[in-house]
């Protein structure tokens, strides 16, 4: 049997402040700004572009709906930093009236009790029970008692249309550059000016 060297743990809210982000708004921003000056196409610079009209729509859905799934998190220095989660974090960062999210923490077993307000998961009903879902809803590929946990997914109805296809994300926003100046430029004001994107679907 494996010795159980990690632990994953629960907060149903905590201060987004406490949580890094590999990215955060502004360093994308530079990065994309980047990628469309010097036209580089490789598949990080498209990871970046599409995740560019997920976040424009996040921004925007995040004004009038919850945030279902929580974030998960690794220790990195003595930090939380995002594992799967970082475009909800930077469409946090454009809407301060979010102050507190809900987070998943893998950490070494040995970290544990340095989380003394955090609930441990023991396995996935725990889990379910915690988010108040099925068990069938939680996608992981690890065992987060063994393994650092570096991705996570919930399955829910609620987030069925919430721009999952990057292929599809990667064509709407190649096609709104086309229709762009040269000079064109990402900003956070662009973030938080809805897209049409389904205008872009071709």
């Amino acid at each position: 049997m494996n010795k159980r060297t990690y632990c994953l743990l629960y907060h149903g809210s905590i201060p987004v402040t406490n949580i890094v982000p590999v990215l955060n708004v502004d360093q994308l921003l530079e990065q994309t700004n980047i990628i469309i000056k010097q036209k580089n196409c490789n598949p990080g610079g498209n990871n970046l572009l599409a995740k560019l009209v997920r976040l424009n729509w996040m921004v925007n859905d995040l004004k009038s709906s919850p945030i279902y799934k929580p974030i998960l998190t690794v220790l990195r220095q003595g930090n939380l930093v995002t594992a799967t989660g970082d475009t909800r974090l930077q469409a946090i960062e454009l809407l301060p009236n979010i102050t507190h999210i809900a987070c998943l923490a893998s950490i070494p077993i040995n970290m544990q009790e340095n989380f003394k307000y955090w609930d441990l998961v023991d396995n996935k009903q725990t889990l379910a029970s915690y988010l108040n879902t099925n068990i069938n809803d939680i996608i992981v590929n690890q065992d987060w008692n063994i393994h650092e946990l570096d991705w996570i997914e919930f399955s829910f109805d609620e987030t069925s249309n919430h721009m999952h296809d990057e292929d599809q994300r990667l064509r709407m926003i190649y096609n709104y550059l086309d229709r762009q100046p040269k000079d064109f430029r990402f900003t956070r004001k662009w973030l938080q000016t809805l897209v049409n994107w389904d205008q872009y679907d071709y």
